[in-house]
């Protein structure tokens, strides 16, 4: 910052004697950044002996022109321009003191501002990353589940994400969640995520150990049952949905994922590679292997199972045997 050089002022007299008059101050010279808030502080400045003063007075008289509030303030404050060059700012202080000797005197000062832009500023959104899938398919009574989104800016690193909307299970419709994430720089990101609610379809069950084609069983969890020997438990959920909570002892993946347009293809040669093993399937709450049970069951498989309640009653009747994280 440059120091400036004060020239007090002085009235003489015509007995030659030197007598301290009042000064306007208008504070040191400044060098601030782009969209900084600068402070002109002028109440340094003094009066004449006997004298007060009674107005002050800022005026900008070079550089980019601001809009100034309360410039009759002894200290006034605003914000600095954006600027991509460094740029100068000149603004006089004027005081008016009554009272003193002489009784109306006016005395002037000058301060610069230098501003400079700002080195690598960032001007970069954060980043949003969904945790679930972009697009989900429910069916009326299903339980949503909001698995949240996590942010991250280049600059500050982790940042909280703010969630907007609401999904009705009981109504058909489409509904959209939102995700809004803001740095401190005011880079704003938001993304959306669609949830898609249908009705259900119908679907025959039946507790034999045997089906006919179209028809399908249901197992009532309890916490003896246990997977039989010769069964392929089968978790048709997404992988986003399991890494969040599966149950022990069962397989999955994308494969096996119930919407996947080679689901039953993929179901068909599963059963074929484990000599047409018993088949039981688990959802998140028993719409989704319901519909599929049926599914496989029309396409001519038998001994298929479903998990009553699905991963929701699983977790609440075989808490020891849920698995989270990687898979």
């Amino acid at each position: 910052m440059k120091n400036k050089t004060r020239l007090l002022c002085y009235s003489l007299l015509s007995s030659l004697t030197l007598l301290l008059v009042g000064c306007a101050d208008a504070g040191q010279d400044q060098v601030v950044k782009s969209d900084a808030i600068i402070t002109l502080q002028g109440n340094a400045s003094t009066a004449s002996a006997g004298g007060t003063i009674t107005e002050y007075q800022w005026r900008q008289i070079a550089g980019t022109d601001l809009n100034i509030q309360d410039q009759n303030e002894s200290n006034i404050s605003f914000t600095a321009p954006s600027v991509e060059i460094e740029t100068m700012l000149l603004f006089r202080l004027t005081t008016i003191e009554k009272g003193g000797d002489p009784d109306l005197f006016v005395s002037h000062d000058i301060v610069q501002i230098i501003v400079q832009p700002n080195e690598g500023k960032d001007t970069t959104a954060p980043d949003i990353t969904l945790s679930g899938k972009q697009t989900i398919t429910l069916y009326l009574g299903d339980m949503y589940i909001e698995y949240g989104a996590k942010a991250k800016d280049n600059v500050e690193g982790s940042l909280d994400v703010n969630i907007t909307g609401t999904v009705d299970t009981d109504t058909v419709g489409s509904y959209v969640v939102t995700y809004t994430a803001t740095d401190s720089s005011g880079n704003t990101k938001r993304i959306e995520r669609t949830v898609i609610v249908r009705e259900q379809e119908d679907s025959a069950q039946d507790n034999n150990s045997t089906f006919e084609k179209g028809l399908y069983g249901t197992i009532s969890l309890t916490k003896e049952w246990t997977i039989p020997q010769d069964a392929i438990f089968l978790d048709i959920r997404a992988d986003w949905e399991r890494i969040e909570s599966r149950p022990k002892g069962a397989i999955g993946g994308p494969k096996y994922e119930y919407g996947n347009p080679d689901f039953v293809a993929n179901v068909r040669q599963l059963l074929e590679d484990h000599s047409n093993k018993q088949l039981i399937l688990i959802c998140h709450s028993a719409s989704r292997s319901s519909r599929a049970a049926a599914l496989l069951s029309n396409d001519g498989m038998s001994n298929v199972w479903q998990i009553e309640g699905g991963m929701v009653k699983w977790k609440d009747i075989k808490p020891d045997e849920v698995l989270t994280g990687p898979l």
